[in-house]
């Protein structure tokens, strides 16, 4: 008998326990948490009547209103992105004078350049030809000396 006694009383003990810590942690995270309805009560009170004046546009807390500064802000940045990339292609455009034509001694440098390398792919392509010739002529056996 005793011992079923002293085993409900741990039972009990341990329930009282329990409890006292679960509602102990429920206070506690209530007391010190941070959540919405703190935040509701920070954005919507005064203080003082030149408070007024330190708001910034969109902080009532509204999602429009913070979608549509979001959309301001994307926008400027967007087109003061796009003013800089014409700016430096304007840059580039004249400090390589693309607008000229282009100088007779250039012209006459690209063909230069031009007529040498048709000549080098020229007789690249004639010794390709007679080096295949020669293959072929070597594995038909009809090669002559």
């Amino acid at each position: 008998m005793n011992q079923v006694i002293s085993f409900l009383q741990g039972i009990r003990l341990r329930q009282i326990a329990t409890v006292f810590l679960v509602s102990t942690a429920f206070f506690v995270i209530q007391a010190f948490g941070y959540g919405t309805p703190l935040q509701a009560l920070a954005n919507n009170t005064t203080l003082t009547p030149e408070t007024n004046s330190y708001q910034v546009k969109g902080a009532d807390g509204s999602v429009n209103a913070r979608a549509e500064t979001l959309k301001d802000q994307t926008e400027d940045t967007g087109s003061n992105l796009l003013e800089k990339i014409g700016a430096a292609a304007e840059n580039v455009k004249e400090k390589l004078n693309l607008d000229e034509p282009t100088p007779p001694s250039t012209k006459k440098f690209f063909n230069q350049v031009q007529d040498k390398t048709d000549n080098v792919v020229d007789k690249t392509v004639q010794g390709a030809r007679e080096g295949f010739n020669d293959a072929a002529n070597n594995v038909t056996g009809s090669y002559s000396k």
